[in-house]
């Protein structure tokens, strides 16, 4: 029965791996895209073409958005790798380690509920490795917009699923709001543009008038 656990858990391994792998390709392409989008941003900025600026900044928030989940995806995959890892290793460890092995992990557990006075080393790393990890998943946040009706709704979702701890769901949000704002900014323009026109067509029938008069 151990040996066919063993061996469920190398298949399950070689898969995490591979889906780890191929999440850290994914990420280092929109990396790449991202670093393309900003340069273009960067030159529509100092040519001040507002409307190809507001369409490469949706742009750069949609992909930023997209990166953020793989590297959510990604930190999950190597969490799993190590488990599984640790299992095999110990599935293949004979009867007097396996001992030994489990009697360090209870002293692990006196340490995590208050039973041995000190912390452990192992759980020192392990908690330091878990720290870096969440940070590396909340790399490269978004301010969050408190005005436009379906964006304050998008919101109140998000701080929700913040509070909550939902990443995956406040990633989906977070791209969302971005999404929404840019369509807002897009918006901007194109009212500022039609007032501006409406402004010179008044004058221009009001100069003809005089002229007629």
């Amino acid at each position: 029965m151990s040996e066919k656990v063993c061996t469920d858990n190398r298949l399950s391994l070689y898969i995490a791996e591979n889906k780890f792998r191929k999440a850290c390709e994914q990420i280092k392409l929109i990396t790449r895209r991202l670093n393309l989008l900003q340069i273009r941003y960067d030159k529509a900025k100092r040519d001040d073409m507002k409307s190809f600026r507001y369409t490469l900044w949706l742009q750069l928030a949609t992909t930023e958005g997209a990166r953020n989940m793989f590297y959510e995806y990604a930190v999950k995959q190597a969490t799993q790798v190590s488990r599984l890892k640790r299992e095999i290793k110990t599935q293949q460890l004979p009867k007097v380690e396996q001992f030994i092995r489990n009697h360090q992990y209870q002293k692990k557990l006196a340490v995590k509920w208050g039973v041995a006075n000190e912390e452990s080393e192992d759980e020192k790393a392990d908690d330091k490795l878990m720290s870096s990890k969440t940070a590396f998943a909340e790399e490269g946040s978004f301010s969050e917009p408190n005005t436009f009706s379906k964006e304050s709704e998008i919101v109140i979702r998000y701080d929700k699923a913040k509070r909550d701890d939902m990443k995956s769901f406040r990633y989906t949000l977070r791209l969302q709001l971005a999404t929404t704002e840019g369509a807002r900014n897009m918006f901007y323009e194109y009212a500022v543009k039609q007032a501006t026109q409406v402004g010179c067509l008044k004058r221009e029938i009001k100069d003809t008038a005089t002229a007629q008069s």
